[in-house]
């Protein structure tokens, strides 16, 4: 046995010398909790602070791979050396968002492709929403859209503005074709307060299908007229909410075009509890 050979007993048995990899997962949300992270047959989840630690690593090439607990990130991998010895290897890991489309063609009854549609949807969180217009096909795309449940609008000229609810699993292709029917009919109105008479800032939304349609507003500084237009007939709901005031509600089926008039009264405490709870709603019919 040479002298080498009783210093080093690693080197004496034929073991080598195992490595250690330290690092984070993080993405644009931040730390990534409960990834998994392996590398070989080694595999251990991050933490609550997305970091994580694989000890007894045999040196050599090899590859790390990561692997989000939610599908909105896109796995990652990657080739790392790690050196003989018992060194650390540190590694930050950034998990990309899996980004998909949504795509469609907007058409009339007649199947015929509404150019210069508009398609809309808020597809990120606190953002307005984004719209574009048809091609000349009827067609449209949204792209780079993550993970995740939206709802997508289109309307054109003189048509019914209609909805869908499109589905993002894994960066892949939601496919939302439009048909919008003629609209002839319209609702209008005014809201007003019930004391003096006045017009007030107020959201107006229309429902149709228990979903949103489309919204209007009125201002303290205007004439508190509301118009829907290019309606058909249908079952539909009006929400009017206005600070301050108690919030009103309408619902019916319109077979022409109606007048439709609201009131904005001081609520009580009753009314003020009732009016934001989220199951409240307030029927009538049209006169």
């Amino acid at each position: 046995m040479t002298s080498s050979e009783v210093e080093n007993p690693e080197i004496a048995s034929g073991k080598m010398a195992e490595g250690r990899i330290e690092g984070e997962v993080g993405s644009i949300d931040g730390p990534v909790r409960y990834a998994s992270v392996a590398f070989g047959a080694i595999n251990v989840l991050t933490d609550h602070e997305g970091k994580f630690v694989l000890d007894h690593v045999p040196p050599g090439l090899g590859k790390i791979s990561v692997k989000s607990p939610v599908t909105k990130f896109r796995d990652y991998e990657k080739n790392i050396l790690i050196e003989d010895g018992e060194g650390k290897t540190d590694i930050f890991v950034f998990l990309e968002v899996m980004a998909g489309t949504i795509e469609g063609v907007v058409s009339d009854e007649n199947g015929i492709p509404l150019v210069g549609a508009e398609v809309s949807g808020a597809f990120k969180s606190g953002k307005p929403s984004e719209t574009m217009k048809t091609d000349d096909r009827g067609h449209y795309v949204f792209s780079g859209i993550s993970s995740g449940s939206y709802y997508v609008r289109a309307k054109a000229e003189g048509h019914m503005i209609e909805g869908a609810q499109a589905s993002i699993i894994g960066g892949g292709t939601a496919l939302v074709n439009f048909v919008l029917k003629t609209g002839s009919l319209s609702i209008t109105g005014e809201v007003l307060t019930q004391k003096d008479h006045k017009p007030a800032d107020c959201q107006i939304s229309l429902m149709r299908n228990g979903v949103v349609v489309t919204t209007t507003y009125t201002k303290a500084s205007g004439d508190g007229e509301y118009t829907f237009e290019n309606l058909v007939p249908d079952l539909y709901e009006i929400g009017v909410v206005s600070t301050g005031y108690s919030c009103k509600g309408w619902r019916g089926r319109i077979e022409r075009s109606e007048a439709l008039d609201f009131q904005l009264e001081t609520p009580s405490l009753e009314t003020y509890s009732r009016c934001h709870d989220p199951n409240w709603e307030d029927s009538g019919l049209l006169g």
